[in-house]
């Protein structure tokens, strides 16, 4: 199964020589108390370290060693030993912050909410690509397979765009008729960026490459002729875009590593925009 992304994690400054621990009676009862449980959640019970009594499970431990796994980091007892260091370091800064009272006006509720939508699209993906049979194998024998036969595909096209967005389909729509009458499309682009606060009052075209667009896109792209610019709006987050294209040129070869990137991402794109067009379509949304 492919791990897709992995939030770096906050490198606190490098832990000096760490102190032995002491625990108060209190916490050594209640660590006695918790340790007749073991039998039922071992590892919700098991402990890496306890610091000012509180503490780091072996199950929270875990999923930030996967985390930096994922990363690339190879797991060696070093890594290891960081690692722990690493959450005695936070631990101590958490507690610092709620001794100090900084987490006074910290909405956890909504910073709770936040991380456990990020773990559950993580989830989702994951999930896809196990049912999809995906893995790091299969992806590096189709990038092979794929040089071998041509580069043509494995070449990463850059194309220099120039666009508006609206927030109105039917707006969209009419921009692209004014275009087909033959107004110019940077008259009207400028126009969009003024009245949006643009500085200047000027959109600017820039250069995007092929594995940078889902693969929807750059279908549509690879079928525009330098000058031309798409005529059906197209639907982008807060409204719909139109494009035109400036120029185009061809770069480099593509690497496994770009294109995991490039095929992952448009995987991803087209079944995340096909489960939310039929979530949207049977949700209730006041």
């Amino acid at each position: 199964m492919l791990c897709l992304s992995a939030s770096p994690l906050l490198a606190l400054s490098q832990p000096g020589p760490q102190k032995e621990m002491t625990l108060s009676p209190d916490s050594v009862a209640k660590k006695s108390s918790v340790a007749s449980e073991k039998k039922d959640l071992p590892d919700a019970y098991e402990f890496v370290a306890i610091v000012n009594g509180e503490p780091i499970s072996q199950s929270f431990y875990d999923l930030n060693l996967q985390e930096w796994l994922a990363q690339g980091q190879k797991d060696t007892p070093e890594l290891r030993k960081k690692l722990k260091e690493e959450l005695i370091n936070r631990e101590l800064i958490a507690q610092e912050v709620s001794k100090k009272g900084l987490d006074a006006n910290v909405n956890l509720r909504d910073q709770i909410k936040l991380l456990k939508h990020k773990m559950y699209v993580q989830i989702y993906s994951d999930q896809y690509f196990k049912d999809q049979g995906l893995t790091e194998e299969a992806l590096r024998q189709e990038y092979q397979s794929q040089k071998k036969q041509s580069t043509q595909n494995l070449t990463v096209v850059q194309y220099k765009l120039n666009q508006m967005t609206v927030r109105e389909k039917s707006t969209a729509l009419a921009l692209i008729g004014r275009l087909e009458q033959g107004e110019s499309f940077e008259l009207i682009a400028n126009q969009i960026a003024n009245a949006n606060g643009v500085k200047g009052g000027r959109a600017a075209a820039i250069w995007v490459n092929s594995n940078q667009i889902s693969s929807e896109l750059s279908g549509v792209l690879a079928n525009l002729s330098v000058g031309g610019f798409t005529k059906t709006p197209l639907a982008a987050e807060g409204g719909w875009l139109i494009l035109k294209l400036e120029d185009k040129r061809s770069g480099k070869l593509m690497t496994y590593e770009e294109y995991r990137s490039q095929k992952i991402g448009a995987l991803l794109g087209e079944y995340y925009n096909q489960t939310l067009r039929r979530l949207r379509s049977e949700a209730k949304i006041n």
